[in-house]
Parts: C-alpha cells; sequence; structure tokens
C-alpha cells in the first residue's frame, strides 16, 4: 500500500488540480507590468481588432517653406526710384512667373514692383512731355518781340522767366512793349531820379513808356496797368537784355494794349 506520509508521491486522496499557464500548479497570478505597453508597429488597433491605417513619414523631415524670389525683392525696390519705373515692371512681370503656385515667396514684391512702376512710369512719360512742350513754346526775354503778348512761366523775382506765346485777342497774363538793356533802363530811372529796385508802380510804367513806342503813351499812363521789367539774368547789368512786360493790374489782359 502506499504511504500517505511518502514526500515523493502526491496524496492521491487530493482532487487533481487544473494546470496553470506554465502547466504546474496553481494559475500564476501576473500583476501590472513595470513597462509600458508596447505598440504594434502598424499603429493603434481599433476595438474591432483591425489596425490603424498606417501614414508614411517623409524620409526628409518636415515641410521646408518656399524660397523668397530675389528678383521680385529686387524689382520693388527698383520700383522707388524716380526714374526706373520701366524697368521695376519688367523685373514684376518677371516676378510674376517665378512667384506662380506658390513655387517662391514675395508675390507681393512683384505686385507692388507692377504697380508702382507704372504710375512711376506715367509720370516720367507726363515730366518728359511737358519739359518738351516747354522747351518747343517757352520764349526767353532776349527771344520776346515788342508788341506780342505772353503768358508768364516762372516769372518771380528770384528765378529766371520764360513766356509762353498768346493770342492778343484772347485771355494773357502780359504784352512785350518795350526791349533794351540794362544800361539803358539804368539812365532812364537815373532821370527821373530813383532807383530801379525802390521805384513805384507810376514810377516804372513813366520809365516803361520812356524806353516803349508812343502808342503805348496812353495805356502806360493808366493805373490799370502794371510795368514789370524781366531779364533772363537774376541781376543783369551792362548789355544784359531786359524786356518792359506790361500787365493787368487785376487779372488778365484780353486785347492789345493799343487798343484799351
Amino acid at each position: 500500500m502506499s504511504d500517505p506520509h511518502d514526500p515523493y508521491r502526491p496524496d492521491l486522496s487530493k482532487p487533481p488540480q487544473e494546470p496553470g499557464p506554465q502547466g504546474y500548479g496553481q494559475p500564476y497570478e501576473q500583476g501590472p507590468s513595470p513597462y509600458p505597453p508596447q505598440q504594434p508597429p502598424w499603429g493603434q488597433v481599433h476595438p474591432g481588432g483591425a489596425p490603424a491605417q498606417w501614414t508614411p513619414q517623409s524620409p526628409y523631415g518636415a515641410h521646408q517653406p518656399a524660397p523668397r524670389d530675389g528678383v521680385s525683392l529686387t524689382g520693388f525696390f527698383v520700383s522707388l526710384t524716380c526714374c526706373l519705373g520701366p524697368l521695376a515692371v519688367l523685373l514684376g512681370l518677371i516676378g510674376l512667373g517665378r512667384t506662380g503656385a506658390g513655387k517662391r515667396e514675395g508675390r507681393w514684391a512683384a505686385v507692388s514692383a507692377i504697380v508702382i512702376g507704372a504710375l512711376g512710369t506715367l509720370g516720367m512719360v507726363a515730366a518728359v512731355g511737358g519739359g518738351f512742350w516747354l522747351f518747343n513754346n517757352s520764349r526767353l526775354i532776349e527771344e520776346t518781340s515788342v508788341g506780342r503778348c505772353y503768358d508768364r512761366f516762372m516769372a518771380d523775382s528770384s528765378s529766371v522767366p520764360l513766356l509762353t506765346p498768346q493770342d492778343c485777342d484772347e485771355p494773357h497774363d502780359g504784352e512785350m512793349v518795350a526791349l533794351t538793356d540794362q544800361a539803358e533802363v539804368d539812365e532812364v530811372f537815373a532821370s527821373l531820379g530813383v532807383d530801379q529796385d525802390e521805384a513805384s508802380g507810376a514810377q516804372r510804367r513813366e520809365a516803361c513808356a520812356l524806353l516803349a513806342p508812343e502808342r503805348y503813351g496812353d495805356a502806360l499812363s493808366s493805373d490799370d496797368v502794371r510795368a514789370r521789367f524781366l531779364s533772363d539774368w537774376d541781376n543783369p547789368s551792362g548789355r544784359d537784355v531786359v524786356g518792359c512786360f506790361v500787365e493787368s493790374a487785376d487779372g488778365q489782359l484780353t486785347t492789345p494794349l493799343t487798343q484799351r
């Protein structure tokens, strides 16, 4: 018979035990793992058991911003200059093509170059056209003629005046009634006993009447006109040409002085 106290033999009177996870004795009670749960290489698993869709990662890292376009920036800075508007427009048009579809940054600079450059070009064309017109239509004092009517341009005392020819039967600034030199003008004012710079309006008309043809005598005696001595020089002297230019005292003249 078997000995119930035999240490090399299990007690046959005890019910057999279910094998544990390792096949011996009671089931092994597994405690919490000290390591974080491992994620499967294909991503997170849905509750249904299907793996989430795997999103491939770029081997070159994060998205790099588009480079700035130097042509567009150059066109913008060129457009800020005074005389390079056409070049700015050209660079802006090239920049539009280079910055299309987000290939490069700086599209704002290309658009600004076109707009500012176009405005600058129009201003330059207007200035050149105005200068060309003025060159062809203006007259220096020595180029004027007695009995001709003119409009004044830059005829203040601090600059050399330019006169543009006008019809005497149309509104005009004044009429040239005498052409002489500064030496004779000095003699006339000396005969009146007054310095030219200190002469009154009446004395200027009187001096102009002494230098002008007799037909202007009646017009120059009226307070409705004033006489201005003009020259191509800021400080005329000697043989420098001086003209006596007669204007209306209150507005423009509309008829020749001899018909007033």
